[in-house]
């Protein structure tokens, strides 16, 4: 009877307090020094490189990002990867910063070695046969034959260090002169290029496509650009993001993610006109980022990180609904009140002048001071946010909720009416 007790008591306690977690949550990772490198092979693997200076070694995981593997990046055992991609799990190519091109047909157990005498920066296959490399000292490098023979074709002018192929067009990105961007597109796999330059928006770092003809393009200063000709044209959308923002990526038209230094991982949810920073937990520098669908992403970044997100990289429970920084503390009221069983709540998160983020509660009380339930307990950055009150397993009356912070408090009341 006791043992009967202890197990309804648990489940009271665990249905009563709700805690919200961060979006991004870091994973266990065999890298330890960085990884620069991330590519999502299907709809359950991922494959990451990096490595040290003692060794190169690239990272797979099988379980849509959950736990990760440590393989062998190829024979040169004291070059970093630069650049892979993996047809499947048994083959793939990697790029190391020895000038060589290396692959495997067995998961890293064999590896052939093609030298071509450059350090490339991207690496992509539209096939088994047919790949492309951009290397940062004006040239890209076409094979035909599966990596055996790699043919050098200079670029004039143009420091490229982004790639992308989207269908049957491939686009390269890069920097033109000292501080500008520059984008080349070809439909004719390399025959004719189409230019387009970039004045003072820094190198193209990072470039994504939805579909044949809708793409988005970063620039290293914060400005991000739209395509709706499979890259002939440009049109600059957002600007004066964070600096030094170098990878992309949308999953439709509407949401999309760029990720860069100081842990900075941003949200556009309108189809980049206007960006909401995320919460990373973290301060290294954020090299790449790709998702396996809508809500589920994984960044990786210096010191061998690995950020992993279900949520689309929104604190689970809790809802960001604008990226301007408010003036103050404030709590909203609820909305429905009274309602039945859900309402929603608004607060405002201001700066905190020690730190970048405040530690933010948001709790639940009934009328003699109990505590019922925790809606938000974490880090929060600057914003408005909301979140839901599902009630369903309370009993009818009057409630109040409090949002605390270092320097703020506020109670409102709510009623739940059934």
């Amino acid at each position: 009877m006791k043992k009967i007790i202890y197990i309804l008591f648990f489940l009271f306690i665990s249905n009563t307090f709700v805690y919200s977690q961060s979006g991004w949550v870091r994973v266990n990772s065999p890298a330890v020094y960085l990884s620069n490198s991330l590519q999502v092979i299907n709809d359950n693997s991922i494959v990451a490189g990096g490595g040290a200076f003692y060794g190169a070694d690239y990272y797979l995981s099988t379980d849509r990002g959950i736990s990760w593997t440590l393989h062998q990046g190829g024979n040169s055992p004291y070059s970093v990867i630069r650049a892979l991609y993996f047809i499947n799990e048994q083959t793939g190519y990697i790029a190391n910063a020895s000038g060589m091109i290396v692959k495997t047909t067995n998961r890293g157990i064999n590896w052939s070695n093609y030298n071509i005498g450059a350090t490339l920066e991207s690496l992509s296959f539209t096939n088994p046969d047919f790949g492309i490399g951009v290397a940062p000292i004006y040239r890209y490098y076409l094979t035909s034959n599966g990596g055996v023979n790699w043919n050098s074709i200079q670029a004039p002018n143009s420091y490229f260090i982004s790639l992308c192929i989207n269908k049957d067009t491939f686009l390269l990105g890069g920097t033109y002169g000292l501080n500008n961007g520059i984008i080349s597109a070809t439909t004719n796999a390399g025959l004719n290029w189409f230019d387009t330059y970039f004045n003072q928006i820094g190198g193209i770092g990072g470039l994504s496509f939805i579909n044949k003809y809708s793409g988005f393009a970063i620039g290293s200063r914060g400005y991000v650009f739209y395509t709706s000709n499979s890259g002939i044209n440009w049109t600059q959308i957002s600007g004066n993001l964070t600096p030094d923002l170098w990878s992309l990526k949308f999953v439709n038209m509407k949401v999309g993610y760029i990720v860069g230094s100081s842990g900075h991982i941003m949200k556009t949810s309108d189809g980049g006109a206007n960006w909401v920073i995320q919460n990373s937990g973290t301060t290294a520098v954020l090299s790449r980022v790709d998702f396996l669908d809508a809500n589920t992403g994984i960044v990786v970044g210096d010191t061998g990180i690995i950020l992993r997100t279900t949520t689309g990289g929104d604190p689970q429970g809790i809802k960001p609904i604008s990226s301007e920084v408010p003036t103050k503390f404030m709590l909203y009221q609820n909305y429905p009140n009274p309602f039945n069983p859900t309402t929603k709540i608004k607060f405002d998160v201001t700066s905190n002048v020690k730190s970048e983020t405040s530690n933010v509660k948001l709790i639940i009380y009934y009328t003699l001071g109990r505590e019922v339930a925790t809606l938000v307990n974490e880090k929060l950055i600057p914003g408005t946010y909301e979140v839901e009150w599902n009630a369903g397993n309370y009993a009818s009356g009057v409630y109040f909720y409090r949002l605390t912070t270092e320097s703020f408090s506020q109670t409102k009341k709510l009623i739940l009416l059934k």
